[in-house]
């Protein structure tokens, strides 16, 4: 990840995890069972950027993700991604 995305990140870890100590019914839910990826899908959208959507579960919650990854020196970074 680049720095910003993973920053951004960090802030959304945060936030959730000041929201979840007083909600351990959604600690409950998120925090304990596996991530487990259901449909990966992407597209090449320029000579060197790459957009995702990812459809995961956690527990019975399923969750999408989008990502946007750009080819930086020699590896994909990921300079987007919106979870929800």
């Amino acid at each position: 990840m680049t720095k910003p995305c993973l920053e951004r990140l960090q802030t959304m870890q945060y936030l959730l995890g000041t929201h979840m100590v007083t909600h351990p019914e959604l600690k409950a839910k998120f925090c304990y069972l596996p991530t487990v990826p259901t449909l990966i899908d992407g597209m090449i959208t320029g000579k060197d950027t790459l957009e995702m959507a990812v459809f995961m579960t956690i527990g019975q919650e399923n969750l999408r993700v989008n990502l946007k990854l750009k080819f930086i020196g020699s590896r994909w970074m990921c300079i987007y991604a919106d979870l929800g």
